[in-house]
């Protein structure tokens, strides 16, 4: 069995080479809600909805609407920035710091299960392979 640190490092080559989006859902956390709290969770200064909507290339509305089913679980708080009272600081809540955690611990779960069943030097070879695809799309 593969180490913990040598699945992160896969994991964060996997992620970098994007099949993570394979990855759709979390138990009841969609893909969508899973990037807005991991974002959150790794961010030290204030995000505002408007980065959150650039960053994940999505309309106001659609954030708002995952926004507001993140506040309804609990797991962010919103506040007023204090530089306008007119825009909303994110924040995660410990609730949502928790859920986090689980998700990261799941997807690492899985990762290792991956690893096992087709072996670390088939996954680097996939991810290698995936990494020059990624690549070739983007020069063209």
């Amino acid at each position: 069995m593969i180490s913990k640190k040598q699945a992160e490092e896969v994991l964060k080559r996997f992620i970098d080479s994007r099949p993570i989006n394979l990855i759709k859902k979390l138990d009841d956390i969609d893909a969508g809600m899973g990037f807005i709290l991991v974002y959150l969770s790794h961010s030290k200064e204030d995000i505002y909805a408007n980065e959150i909507s650039q960053k994940m290339n999505i309309s106001r509305s659609r954030v708002a609407v995952l926004l507001k089913k993140l506040d309804g679980k609990g797991l962010i708080k919103k506040y007023a920035s204090e530089n306008d009272a007119r825009i909303e600081v994110l924040k995660l809540t410990k609730k949502g710091q928790m859920v986090v955690e689980d998700m990261k611990q799941k997807v690492l779960d899985v990762t290792i299960k991956i690893i096992d069943k087709v072996g670390l030097e088939n996954i680097n070879k996939f991810i290698d392979i995936s990494e020059k695809i990624k690549m070739a799309i983007e020069i063209n």
